[in-house]
């Protein structure tokens, strides 16, 4: 087993000298079309709810605008706030062998290069609401909330939730990418913010078979314990994605400061509907299906203490991952291949 692990982080390196990029190797020079979406649209959460259209053609458009303004958020707190310092704890932490130090010194390299991507993105489409010294406009957490994540990530040993969390959202980043594919192949989405998503996920790919890596050294070797306690830490953080409210709620609020037009009534119209993306199959279709997440789910079902994260999904089961039974609607995870 740790033959294979060194072999396969052997290859991964090599393939990250090998692919590497730099952020000059985008195209910073396109002017961003601010009539055109920014987001595909079958990753807009509330066009789910019943009562979108509610909302006048121009208000759609920018709660688009704002969404993929939210997603390069998420994804530089994701990285250099969640990620990055959890893997500089792992190094101080454990003794780990020289392909995995190297492992991780690319990929925290590439997290601050993706970081980069997305910040120079943000302060492109809107540098009047975007900075170094402020790169978070909606994606905000409390101070509560950002003195739990120090905690995490300085004992990312006890907290390994944050694997998990990891290889959920990195295998979402494919998917996010092969979205954005289709709508500029369709010619509805600004290029600018597709280029960002291809490039991350040029590197995420790889991310995501390291994942893979860290899930064998570190949490396999947990105290069972230990692992039952992080399954249900990252159950109820992964649930609130399945219902999302936090992220749409800010928004609406930017674009009730916007647009005159906007409602009070509207907005309370649309968040009490938030609780009814849990049950909706299209959203969840659109957002956690097999063909997103498949490699994921292949793994959650190997983990009896992740039991109760199934009961999340409307379409899938644990049965549907174990075995032969994750090659029968054919659209099993090639990425390790």
């Amino acid at each position: 087993m740790e033959t294979r692990l060194v072999e396969r982080l052997q290859r991964l390196n090599k393939q990250s000298v090998d692919r590497a990029f730099t952020v000059e190797a985008l195209d910073w020079t396109k002017p961003i079309d601010k009539s055109l979406k920014w987001t595909p649209d079958e990753m807009i959460t509330i066009s789910y709810l019943p009562s979108y259209d509610l909302l006048t053609n121009a208000q759609k458009l920018r709660f688009n605008q704002l969404i993929g303004l939210s997603i390069c958020e998420q994804f530089i707190w994701f990285e250099n706030v969640l990620l990055n310092p959890a893997l500089r704890s792992c190094k101080r932490i454990y003794k780990l062998n020289p392909e995995m130090n190297e492992a991780i010194d690319h990929f925290m390299e590439e997290e601050d290069k993706h970081g980069e991507i997305f910040l120079r993105m943000l302060m492109k489409a809107e540098p009047e609401n975007y900075s170094k010294e402020n790169p978070l406009r909606i994606f905000k957490l409390s101070k509560t909330q950002n003195f739990i994540m120090k905690i995490v990530t300085k004992f990312p040993q006890i907290f390994l939730w944050w694997i998990w969390i990891a290889l959920f959202f990195e295998e979402r980043t494919l998917d996010i990418s092969k979205k954005y594919n289709k709508a500029l192949k369709e010619k509805d989405v600004d290029w600018n913010f597709w280029q960002c998503h291809y490039y991350h996920m040029l590197d995420e790919v790889r991310h995501q078979q390291i994942d893979e890596c860290f899930l064998a050294t570190f949490y396999n070797k947990a105290n069972p314990i230990l692992r039952k306690i992080n399954a249900k830490v990252f159950i109820s953080f992964i649930s609130s994605y399945f219902g999302p409210k936090r992220m749409a709620t800010r928004i609406l609020e930017l674009m009730q400061e916007e647009f005159n037009d906007l409602s009070a009534e509207t907005i309370n119209t649309l968040k009490n509907e938030f609780d009814t993306l849990r049950t909706n199959v299209e959203f969840q279709r659109s957002a956690f299906s097999r063909q997103g997440l498949g490699r994921t789910y292949e793994l959650l079902a190997q983990y009896d203490e992740m039991d109760d994260f199934w009961d999340l999904l409307i379409e899938e089961s644990k049965e549907d991952h174990l075995g032969k039974n994750r090659f029968v609607r054919g659209t099993h995870s090639t990425i390790l291949n």
